[in-house]
C-alpha cells in the first residue's frame, strides 16, 4: 500500500442528455498499482459499446451504472460505463485494460435515459444532486402503512451510496417516520415537510416509513453521496 491510495483529483462528472463528460484530472487506480491521467475532457457515450461508452449492451431503465477511468496495456485512458460496481467479482467487458478507478455514478430513469443530475467533489466525496422536477424521483406516494415498511431507494440511489438526500412530506396532518431497517426506532419525524440526510445501512439504499396515525407520507431521492 502506498501512501497515494485512493489519491483522485478532478475527474468530474456532467452532462448533456445521455452524453457524460469526465474534466481532467488524475487518480491512483483502484488496486494502487497505477496513476490514471486525463489530460482533457473525455467524453462517454452510451449508445456505443466499448471505451468512450457503455462496457456492453444498452441502457437499462431504473438502473444505477459506474463510471470508471481506465487504462490500457498499451498505456491508453479512457472512460467506460458499467452496470457493474465490483469489478473483482463481476468483470466488465474492457478489452486490454490493466487498470481501473470508479470515479462516480449516474442513474437511468424509467425511459432508460440518463436522470438529470450535477456532481460536485473533486476528491474522493462526490455528491449528486439531482435536476429538474421532483414529480419523477418519489419513491413513495400516499403511503398509510401504520407498521414499518420497507421503501426500495435503488431506482433512485446506487448501492455504493453512504448518503441519501430524502425529501420527507407529511400530509393531511400526518406524522411520517423514517428509519435505516436495522434500527430499533424512527431517526426522523415531521409533520410537514423536510430534506433529511438518511445515512445508509448494511443492506443499502432502503428506508423504513411508517405513519402512526392519520393521513399519508410521501418519500423522495433528491440525490446522494458516495466515496469514489
Amino acid at each position: 500500500m502506498s501512501n497515494n491510495q485512493h489519491a483522485i483529483t478532478g475527474l468530474q462528472l456532467s452532462h448533456q442528455a445521455n452524453i457524460l463528460f469526465i474534466t481532467d484530472g488524475v487518480c491512483r487506480d483502484a488496486l494502487d498499482a497505477e496513476w490514471i491521467q486525463f489530460t482533457g475532457q473525455q467524453t462517454l457515450d452510451p449508445s456505443v459499446n466499448g471505451l468512450g461508452g457503455l462496457d456492453a449492451g444498452t441502457l437499462q431503465a431504473d438502473s444505477a451504472y459506474a463510471v470508471y477511468a481506465v487504462k490500457s496495456t498499451s498505456g491508453t485512458v479512457g472512460a467506460i460505463l458499467s452496470a457493474s460496481f465490483d469489478p473483482v467479482l463481476n468483470p466488465p467487458t474492457w478489452p486490454g485494460s490493466v487498470a481501473y478507478r470508479r470515479i462516480g455514478s449516474v442513474m437511468t430513469d424509467g425511459n432508460a435515459d440518463v436522470r438529470a443530475f450535477t456532481q460536485t467533489g473533486t476528491d474522493r466525496t462526490r455528491v449528486v444532486t439531482y435536476s429538474g422536477g421532483l414529480s419523477s424521483l418519489y419513491a413513495l406516494q400516499g403511503g398509510a402503512a401504520s407498521a414499518w415498511t420497507d421503501v426500495d431507494l435503488n431506482a433512485l440511489a446506487p448501492r455504493v451510496s453512504e448518503q441519501i438526500s430524502l425529501f420527507l412530506k407529511a400530509n393531511g396532518g400526518a406524522t411520517l417516520e423514517v428509519k435505516e431497517p436495522s434500527a430499533s426506532h424512527a431517526q426522523m419525524a415531521t409533520t410537514s415537510e423536510v430534506v433529511y440526510p438518511f445515512m445508509v445501512g448494511p443492506i443499502g439504499p432502503h428506508t423504513d416509513y411508517r405513519v402512526p396515525g392519520p393521513g399519508t407520507g410521501d418519500i423522495a431521492v433528491l440525490g446522494y453521496q458516495e466515496q469514489v
